[in-house]
């Protein structure tokens, strides 16, 4: 049980640390969103949404 806590307190703390890394980049998909639905190009779009999908994948596999 005490083995189980400190793995999980670990990966918190990782996170803790890493969090403000990943909020930068979720900024960054972000603003090329923003910026590929107001020039209305189809290939921005797409670009900028398979990086959201990749960021939520990684986020996802981060906390598994």
């Amino acid at each position: 049980m005490y083995y189980e806590l400190k793995i999980f307190g670990l990966k918190v703390l990782c996170l803790l640390i890493v969090a403000p890394i990943f909020a930068s980049g979720l900024l960054q998909v972000i603003d090329k969103l923003e910026k590929a639905w107001k020039e209305n190009d189809r290939k921005k779009k797409f670009w900028s949404l398979t990086l959201l999908m990749i960021f939520v994948g990684i986020i996802l596999g981060w906390l598994r």
